[in-house]
């Protein structure tokens, strides 16, 4: 049973975003402190990220500075990594990425690249699984069928991004979390999913399916077991 004194205060925020799908905490400016990072399905939303400023003394709480990173660019599905290769953590979403600046991180907003739409995971990895030198892109369908690899090809005119799509495993739906773990410790992290139960009321593709959860092994190659 817990014991101690309950919470005195609470800070209510407003995200800035229509309709939240899901918030992630990441360092974007490199402060070693995490920024709080809404997500909205709601395409038309802005990509905001809350700037955290912690204090020393308990009884207060953190402050928040809103920073606005593009007017546009969110959908379904939010994560980080460097999409370009550049040496920069870039913000994902399922509607695009924005491209992390070399400096000046807050200062001003991010490119917003808008190579695809979709709706995808909450959170999506970028991680070279084939060990080619281009990081890739893993996510789950959150409201359909399939657990997806786009793996990075060469840029493509104007410097888009192309990808080549592998579907990893069709069989069942709702794959709204996925993780990365290393669950055998043999140094290599295996990727962790599973089905929502009843997403959407059972509205969704394959709703009233088994639950299931389940993790896939990945070798060198990029090949999922």
């Amino acid at each position: 049973m817990f014991k101690g004194t309950l919470w005195s205060k609470h800070l209510l925020v407003d995200t800035g975003v229509a309709t939240n799908e899901g918030v992630l905490l990441r360092d974007l400016n490199g402060d070693g402190k995490p920024e709080w990072i809404p997500n909205s399905w709601v395409n038309a939303s802005p990509v905001i990220v809350w700037e955290l400023g912690f204090v020393k003394d308990p009884t207060r709480v953190p402050t928040l500075k809103r920073i606005l990173l593009s007017e546009t660019g969110q959908s379904h599905g939010l994560g980080f990594g460097d999409i370009n290769n550049d040496g920069y953590e870039d913000l994902l979403t399922a509607a695009g990425w924005l491209e992390h600046p070399q400096e000046e991180v807050f200062e001003r907003p991010w490119k917003y690249h808008p190579d695809w739409r979709s709706r995808w995971s909450v959170p999506i990895f970028v991680r070279d699984l084939n060990k080619d030198g281009r990081n890739d892109i893993i996510f789950g369908n959150p409201h359909d069928y399939g657990l997806k690899v786009w793996y990075a090809e060469s840029p493509g005119p104007e410097g888009k991004l192309i990808f080549r799509e592998e579907i990893i495993d069709n069989t069942y739906s709702q794959l709204h979390c996925i993780h990365f773990a290393d669950l055998n410790g043999d140094g290599r992290d295996e990727l962790i999913t599973g089905k929502r139960v009843r997403a959407h009321n059972g509205g969704d593709p394959g709703a009233m399916d088994p639950p299931i959860i389940c993790y896939y092994a990945i070798d060198e190659t990029g090949t999922f077991t």
